[in-house]
């Protein structure tokens, strides 16, 4: 497999799953779970409110260009937004032990 069809790979793999994630947080289909973060983070409920839209088409936007034409920066971005939030999810689902069977840890 060549260098390029590797690339091809991970750029529409980083596309799918930005979309995917954006979508969810353009139009907060899971607010709830992101809320009790982004209250201890120190936002209210109205900011919260705004943020996650603006989150949301920024992630759908940096996947378009990503597959588009990637940009070093805007993948550097991308790498750290993904494990952050990977991260936060983590814990998240580690304080709602209630819902073992819902974690995916992929």
């Amino acid at each position: 497999m060549s260098l390029l069809n590797v690339e091809a790979i991970l750029r529409i793999g980083a596309c799918g799953c930005f979309i995917g994630h954006g979508w969810i947080a353009a139009f907060k289909l899971e607010f709830s779970g992101w809320k009790k973060f982004l209250f201890s983070a120190g936002f209210s409920e109205a900011e919260a409110h705004v943020l996650m839209p603006i989150i949301g088409w920024m992630d759908v936007l940096l996947a378009l260009a990503t597959l588009i034409r990637p940009v070093e920066l805007f993948s550097a971005w991308m790498t750290a937004w993904a494990f952050s939030t990977a991260l936060v999810l983590s814990l998240i689902h580690i304080s709602e032990p209630t819902r073992p069977r819902l974690i995916s840890y992929a």
